[in-house]
């Protein structure tokens, strides 16, 4: 059977998709960010799974590394990226070294992965599935470098699709409609009160009710209606497995991002002001009773 590399392997959608793989008899490569993620993988695939580190936030290395990992399997016919990275905080605080390293790894480096494996994909009329997020659709509050690659990578999509589709490669794009429970999410929720003692006191009395905001929103979130990784990972072999797949698809509660792209600029700013003071979770439900109150 064709080889299928898995871009992000360690995480938590990487690691369920690379465990359905195994369990379809598919061989699979993987690569990683870095040496700590790689051992994660060797452990918990029991060396089954060959794994290279490939770091985005370089693409020139990256694009490289990735031609040559896609030259050694010929027969390499399917690309799923799970890879990614998050940052919260205001626009006027994120270092301009996080927004460099978010549009680099979540939107160059998705360019870097197309560039490397579409002459072996165009061979062997394969396909490349990326993973994106709400944020990629409707701008995040509070998370505006993450917001920002992940759109850049939506309109990235769009161009690869249509320009490989008449080379036989099939480019489809998988948004969660919501959060995921991963180590990433978690590890964003545990941060951000270290982050807000970082702030110097003028941008603490400034930012400080969206670090409260957005702590109590995404914990409610996580703990109440974030999506597992298998979730997520049974809409990715829907498009894996189509003959024909969508352009796009939604994992979860797709009502979300319709009512939230059928608001006003304004509205959105109210809609996400008030989830943050209530805390409240991100769900069609939440929405909808916010706009019946606004009536």
């Amino acid at each position: 059977m064709s080889t299928v590399l898995v871009v992000g392997g360690a995480g938590g959608i990487g690691s369920v998709v690379i465990d359905i793989l195994l369990a379809r008899g598919r061989p699979v490569i993987t690569t990683v960010l870095n040496e700590a993620e790689a051992d994660i993988v060797r452990t918990r695939f029991d060396g089954r799974v060959p794994v290279d580190v490939v770091d985005l936030a370089e693409p020139e290395d990256a694009r490289e590394k990735l031609i040559a990992l896609a030259a050694a399997r010929p027969d390499l016919n399917g690309v799923i990226v799970c890879a990614g990275v998050a940052w919260f905080g205001a626009v006027e605080t994120t270092p301009l070294s996080v927004f460099s390293r978010m549009m680099q790894i979540n939107a160059v480096g998705t360019v870097a992965i197309y560039q490397a494996t579409l002459p072996v994909l165009r061979k062997n009329g394969g396909r490349i599935i990326l993973i994106s997020t709400i944020a990629g659709r409707v701008p995040m509050a509070f998370m505006p470098a993450y917001s920002a690659s992940k759109f850049a990578q939506e309109a990235l999509c769009d161009n690869m699709r249509r320009e490989a589709a008449r080379q036989g490669v099939k480019v489809s794009i998988i948004t969660p409609a919501g959060g995921i429970r991963t180590n990433m999410v978690q590890k964003q929720v545990d941060g951000i009160r270290q982050e807000f003692e970082s702030l110097s006191d003028e941008h603490k009395q400034r930012y400080g009710y969206l670090y409260e905001g957005y702590g109590k929103f995404s914990k409610n979130s996580l703990e109440a209606t974030a999506y597992t990784p298998q979730a997520v990972t049974d809409v990715v072999f829907e498009a894996f497995d189509a003959e024909q797949p969508a352009s796009r698809y939604l994992a979860g509660d797709g009502d979300i991002v319709t009512l939230m792209t059928g608001m006003s600029d304004h509205q959105q700013d109210a809609c996400f002001d008030a989830l943050f003071a209530d805390g409240a979770t991100f769900t069609s439900s939440n929405i909808r009773e916010w706009m019946a109150r606004q009536s």
